[in-house]
């Protein structure tokens, strides 16, 4: 059986430092957090640099891609076994070290006759904070307890304006 490789890749210095970026991060950094961490080492490097040093990372499999619905795509320099929890409300990305029961992975080879090389499980969902401030929000809002819209003037001892 032949192994599938990434192309090589040629490791510019600009490519280097972005790497070392990455696998140093323990939160998952944004390409622009990444090109924030990289400038503060070199002042000069540009954002377009560093985005075409992600890319061809990503292409080599040097680094992972993580995209997690409308916010930005994310990036782990663990490129390991191991899974991730993404937070659907803020974007936060959690790693996951449960491993699947090997009777799971010989069901998905019954049912669909791969030769399963590599899994990577995203489990999607809201982080405790983003449940927490959905659960608030949706007490207070859906049973009337919330706010009314009424401006008060300062002048008026009070009194509420119409807004």
């Amino acid at each position: 059986m032949t192994e599938l490789r990434a192309p090589p890749i040629r490791m510019t210095m600009q490519r280097r430092a972005v790497l070392q970026v990455v696998q140093e991060a323990r939160d998952h950094p944004t390409a622009m957090e990444i090109f924030e961490r990289v400038r503060a080492r070199y002042p000069h490097i540009a954002y377009s640099t560093v985005y075409t040093a992600l890319n061809a990372l990503v292409e080599a499999g040097l680094v992972r891609e993580l995209r997690i619905g409308k916010h930005p795509t994310r990036y782990d320099g663990r490129t390991e076994h191991h899974h991730h929890a993404l937070c659907e409300g803020c974007g936060r990305v959690v790693e996951v070290e449960v491993g699947l029961c090997t009777c799971q992975l010989d069901a998905i080879r019954s049912e669909t006759g791969f030769q399963v090389r590599q899994v990577h499980v995203e489990i999607r969902g809201l982080c405790p904070e983003c449940r927490a401030r959905k659960e608030f929000e949706d007490a207070h809002v859906g049973s009337g307890h919330a706010e009314p819209d009424v401006d008060v003037d300062p002048g008026d001892a009070g009194a509420p304006t119409r807004g």
